[in-house]
């Protein structure tokens, strides 16, 4: 299987839909965040899964996409006060990573 998947694997890895690569591309990240030491190479690997899994288009509002899917799937319905403060931690914390990954 091992030697199959080897020959063939370019064609495996870049079939399927645009979901597909995004579930992908998001495990990847999300099991390399088990394997780093370092707090920031693990907050990357997180960040990069998220992104990944929650916006494959790289449109304009990934972070507001990224932030908001998070706020709902981590917070109950009837808790909006709650998912709202959610919603800002993780917008202040892609503020923080941007300026992290572009040097400021």
């Amino acid at each position: 299987m091992w030697r199959t998947y080897i020959r063939h694997r370019e064609r495996i890895n870049s079939s399927g839909g645009t979901l597909r690569k995004a579930i992908r591309i998001a495990g990847q990240f999300f099991e390399d965040y088990h394997r780093k030491t370092s707090r920031v190479e693990q907050f990357t690997s997180l960040i990069i899964a998220l992104e990944a899994l929650f916006s494959p288009t790289r449109d304009g509002e990934a972070t507001f996409r990224i932030c908001q899917s998070c706020a709902l799937l981590a917070v109950e319905y009837d808790h909006s006060d709650k998912r709202q403060e959610v919603y800002k931690f993780l917008k202040k914390m892609f503020k923080r990573r941007g300026k992290l990954f572009h040097g400021q």
